[in-house]
């Protein structure tokens, strides 16, 4: 029998919220003093951008969620697609700037920053859902992110890479339980004092964001 572990539900009706003339901001996980990750959710107006910069050392992810987005980083732009992430070691307060090239067309994407785990060879990864269903696919071996796609009733395992550490679940789309705590699309999940994950899809399709920190 699966032992109930202690953690925190962070529903998607409670993640403080930043409105600004042409993005919204989601603060999955809000930065705070002695933070080293962030993960934040963005809604970019048409024809908008959003600019940014991390505070030490890092490595940056950028997920686009619904629709394509533009990052532009010293001065270079780089087109990121649907179902890719795109991953750039990055120094600390470098400029990054997030353009919506769509006219008529708002987007969705996450920015995900892990501080202390800087890696500056920068890669756009295909996310090949079809060949990889029910499995864990990894961004970041290092910095222990990973996601997945799902079927309904799937279930899976995650192996904690150290003992009793922390580690956050988002649920990207789709419904999920995770240790038995129910969990639908933008509803985050924070473990700590435990050795491994296990979560069962509900719903088809369904995916899942993991940070092991």
């Amino acid at each position: 029998m699966l032992t109930q572990t202690t953690g925190i539900i962070l529903l998607e009706e409670k993640q403080p919220v930043t409105l600004y003339k042409q993005t919204q901001v989601t603060h999955i996980m809000p930065p705070t003093a002695d933070a080293t990750w962030q993960f934040e959710r963005l809604v970019l107006d048409p024809q908008s951008d959003w600019q940014f910069s991390v505070t030490a050392n890092s490595t940056l992810w950028i997920l686009p969620f619904i629709g394509d987005v533009v990052v532009e980083i010293s001065g270079e732009k780089y087109p990121v697609e649907e179902d890719h992430v795109w991953q750039q070691g990055c120094t600390a307060e470098q400029l990054i700037r997030l353009h919506n090239a769509y006219t008529e067309e708002a987007i969705q994407c996450y920015v995900l920053i892990g501080e202390g785990c800087s890696d500056h060879k920068r890669t756009i990864q295909n996310l090949d859902f079809s060949t990889q269903k029910n499995q864990l696919i990894a961004l970041h071996t290092q910095a222990k992110v990973w996601i997945g796609q799902y079927q309904g009733r799937a279930e899976d395992t995650y192996q904690l890479q150290e003992t009793n550490k922390q580690v956050w679940v988002y649920v990207l789309q789709g419904v999920f339980e995770v240790q038995n705590r129910l969990l639908h699309a933008q509803d985050a999940l924070y473990l700590w004092d435990l050795e491994a994950v296990e979560f069962e899809a509900l719903s088809q399709d369904a995916m899942v964001l993991l940070i092991d920190c």
